[in-house]
């Protein structure tokens, strides 16, 4: 069934998401973390460097919606399904609707004030980069954004703490979407089966 299939590749999205998220998340608080402590090493340094780094792109969370939409406006589909199919179908879709804009706001508000544009970080020597978009592996040549000078006078550039706390604060508000997510799909995937049986 398309519908099973639609649901399955959405929980598979979902938990690669939330995983990504927090991992990320969690090297940008560390690096949040020594500026406001301002302990200078060469450990501390490159934490910053991977915070400075993690924080020039962004996730966000899309999901597959086809067959949901189909369900939930298709006159002769809609006339097949029981009040409680409906009912679960419609739940699902309104949170579907709202995801969107939620995601969207997470990944495009913490590039409005650029990271690369802060006077503590300069453009480190390139190298070639491996990275995996949309399920396809590609490598490119970049160039890291590093620290200026030492931690003790980057914990000094308020922007850089203050741009790294933005990134998290928006970054960390789609696991809690990503769980209403998996629970939605999870609602409807026992609901599916509970009805072949």
């Amino acid at each position: 069934m398309r519908w099973s299939g639609e649901i399955d590749a959405n929980l598979a999205s979902v938990e690669t998401t939330k995983v990504e998220l927090e991992q990320r998340v969690g090297v940008a608080r560390g690096g949040i973390e020594i500026l406001q402590v301002c302990e200078d090493t060469p450990e501390t340094v490159a934490e910053v460097n991977s915070a400075v780094d993690i924080a020039r792109a962004t996730n966000a969370m899309r999901l597959r919606v086809t067959t949901l939409n189909e369900l939930t406006t298709n006159p002769r589909l809609l006339a097949q399904q029981s009040d409680e199919e409906r009912q679960r179908f419609a739940d699902m879709a309104v949170y579907f609707e709202l995801l969107p804009s939620e995601s969207r706001a997470a990944e495009q508000r913490p590039q409005e004030q650029r990271i690369e544009d802060l006077e503590a970080l300069t453009p480190g020597a390139p190298v070639s980069l491996s990275d995996v978009y949309d399920g396809r592996e590609f490598t490119k040549v970049g160039f890291p954004l590093v620290l200026k000078s030492s931690v003790a006078e980057a914990c000094r550039s308020e922007p850089l703490t203050r741009t790294l706390f933005n990134w998290c604060r928006w970054q960390s508000s789609l696991p809690p979407f990503a769980e209403q997510a998996r629970g939605e799909l999870e609602a409807t995937k026992a609901m599916l089966a509970s009805r072949r049986s």
